[in-house]
């Protein structure tokens, strides 16, 4: 899963959250396992754009999540349940760790 990081602590979480259910409506049968999540991080909607167009050029499946209270900007995307090789594509992006939800640098406690 990918989130913008540009965002507020809170809507990372939230935003990650839409994409995980859209892409568990497209992808997940009913009966299926619980799948791993990994959440990482893009520093923008351009660039999670970018992240799409590479996923989708390597045949990974994915919903974008646009949320319609931000005038329908990308905010996050999930990919179909990967394992193996195919988690390759991932390699090139960041897993968000403690810090991304943390107070923003310089901001009043």
């Amino acid at each position: 899963m990918l989130v913008r990081t540009d965002l507020p602590p809170g809507q990372i979480a939230v935003q990650a959250s839409h994409a995980a259910v859209e892409a568990a409506r497209r992808f997940l049968p009913p009966d299926s396992d619980h799948p791993h999540l990994v959440l990482c991080g893009v520093p923008s909607a351009a660039r999670l754009l970018a992240a799409a167009d590479y996923l989708f050029r390597r045949s990974v499946r994915h919903a974008l999540f646009r949320e319609p209270d931000r005038d329908n900007e990308p905010t996050a995307l999930a990919t179909e349940p990967l394992a193996g090789d195919r988690r390759r594509p991932l390699d090139r992006f960041r897993c968000l760790t403690a810090r991304d939800f943390g107070p923003a640098a310089g901001a009043a406690p």
